[in-house]
């Protein structure tokens, strides 16, 4: 099991999820919740972006979508998160193995 230690920079906080895949995936109703091979679970309630490697950007809002407008987040499942990070202005970003 992965060591449970946030690393905080100037900026933002280095998260403890390098190499963890993901294992669960799913829409609640105003969330998106992501949860870790390492029991690290993220629940993103705001609009957010992600850009899947071929360049598509999508932009998805958990509160406001629909669930098949949410689906594209569905495609991270089983994936590996390279690094993560949670900036001190409250921005969350997530590096998937395959570029997203």
């Amino acid at each position: 099991m992965t060591d449970l230690v946030l690393t905080e920079h100037d900026d933002r906080w280095s998260l403890p999820v390098a190499g963890q895949q993901i294992i669960r995936c799913c829409t609640a109703y105003a969330a998106v919740l992501l949860l870790l091979e390492n029991g690290v679970e993220f629940s993103i309630e705001a609009e957010f972006s992600l850009i899947r490697p071929a360049g598509q950007h999508h932009t998805l809002n958990p509160q406001a979508d629909d669930g098949l407008a949410l689906a594209p987040i569905l495609g991270t499942r089983r994936r590996t998160v390279a690094q993560g990070a949670a900036f001190k202005d409250g921005r969350l970003v997530l590096e998937i193995d395959d570029g997203s």
